[in-house]
Order: C-alpha cells, then structure tokens, then sequence
C-alpha cells in the first residue's frame, strides 16, 4: 500500500521503455521510495512535549538501571545549555506544552538549572529525579524557578515504599534521602510526584502498600502518582497523600 501523497510530491520515476527499468530519480530518499513512490507520513499538527536527555551519569549506580548509569559514566556526556537551547527555542516555536528532563541524574548536570530557567520561560517543565544529594544540594537555587512564568514539576524515584527493600537496589539511607527531598520539595511549593516502577512479578510493591507508606508521613500534599510498567509510564490519578521529612 502506497503512502499518502506528500505535498507538493512529484514522480521521480524515468521509465526506460519495456522492461520497465528506473534510472537515477533526482529525488529526496525522505520524500521517496527506492521504486518513486512517495512515502507515507504522518503529518504533525502540534508539539505537545519535549524530552530532554541530560547524559548517563548518575550519582547512584542501581543495578536495575535500564540505562546503566553510575557515576562518571561518560556513554552519553552531560548536556549543557547550548546543548539544548536551539531545540528549546524551535519547540517553542511549535507549540510545545512540556519539556521534560530523564538521565542519568538531571541533577548532576551543571547547568540544569540555567537550562529550567530558560525552559520555564516558555513552557512548564518536569525533572526525573532519585532525590538524593544533587537534589537537595541545589534546592535553594532550585527554589527561586518558582517565580518563573511557567511550573516547575518533579518526580522522584521510590521503588518500595519501605527502607530495607528500597536501599538493597540503592544503598543504604536513600530511602530516607528520597523522603526528605519530596517534604523539602513540597514545602518549597513545587509540585512534586512519586515514580514507582513496577518490575517483574515479586519486586513491585503493591498500590495499597505504597499509599500506607504516605498517609503515615506529617505534612498533607496532593501528590501525583505514576507507575513505570513495561519501559512506559501509566498515570494515576491524583490521590490525597501525605509525607514529612522524617523516617
């Protein structure tokens, strides 16, 4: 089945008698086929977001990790500003809604937050993140993006909603770390999500589980609550939950 006609597509087909043999098509290889038909498109009416990734260094080296990050890993280098701000400036100009930002650990990155200053300047933002020393390290830089035009989002990694199951794949304390940099987030006014990845079968913790976790902690928040199945993230719906910066 041949693909929609592109606009303003032209044959580039040069029949050369009988047999039917195409000689050189003086065509773009994207608009054709290696036989002159166009090729199928699908044709973009907007933008709507626009991730970013910030490199395969992280400050933590889970042995889970789809990407295989850990520190100093140097796969895919860390971004910088001038990286990423043609791409900012032309999603902008199509309308984009998000920018989004996964690593690696965003926060590692020496100029993310130069680059959420400039990207909140045009649309809202979200940060992956394990919470954990680069976050809170910066959180009183971080804290002055609020006044940007756009919000700032994070969501931060919680594999089990208690210590001993969270910091085997982690180290010991994150678990802890994780906890205090949602309160600190929350208290600062951003908005702030949890990221629960669901494994194979024995190694996710229940819904049930993990609500009991935050109902038990101090300050009340409307936390938004996703869960990564299968490489994709399903959203849930909001839930009142509560957290504080304690154990």
């Amino acid at each position: 089945m041949s693909g929609a006609e592109l606009p303003g597509a032209t044959s580039a087909t040069s029949g050369t008698g009988a047999t039917g043999a195409t000689g050189p098509l003086p065509r773009d290889e994207w608009l054709f086929t290696p036989t002159g038909e166009a090729r199928g498109y699908v044709q973009p009416h907007a933008l709507s977001e626009l991730w970013f990734h910030t490199g395969t260094a992280c400050n933590l080296a889970c042995p889970f990790c789809l990407e295989g990050s850990k520190p100093g890993d140097r796969r895919l280098g860390r971004v910088g500003f001038a990286d990423v701000q043609p791409f900012i400036d032309e999603a902008a100009q199509l309308g984009v809604r998000q920018f989004s930002f996964t690593g690696g650990e965003p926060f590692i990155v020496r100029d993310l937050l130069r680059i959420l200053d400039y990207a909140l300047a045009r649309a809202p933002c979200l940060v992956l993140t394990n919470g954990v020393d680069a976050l809170p390290a910066r959180l009183t830089k971080l804290a002055a993006l609020r006044a940007r035009p756009h919000p700032l989002a994070l969501r931060v990694s919680i594999d089990y909603p208690d210590p001993v199951r969270h910091d085997s794949g982690r180290g010991a304390g994150n678990f802890l770390e994780a906890w205090r940099a949602l309160a600190l987030l929350h208290g600062a006014g951003f908005r702030v999500g949890l990221r629960h990845p669901r494994r194979a079968a024995g190694r996710a913790a229940s819904d049930r589980e993990l609500h009991e976790a935050v109902s038990d902690r101090g300050h009340a928040a409307r936390i938004h609550v996703c869960l990564q199945q299968d490489g994709r993230e399903a959203e849930r719906a909001h839930a009142r939950l509560r957290l504080h910066a304690g154990g």
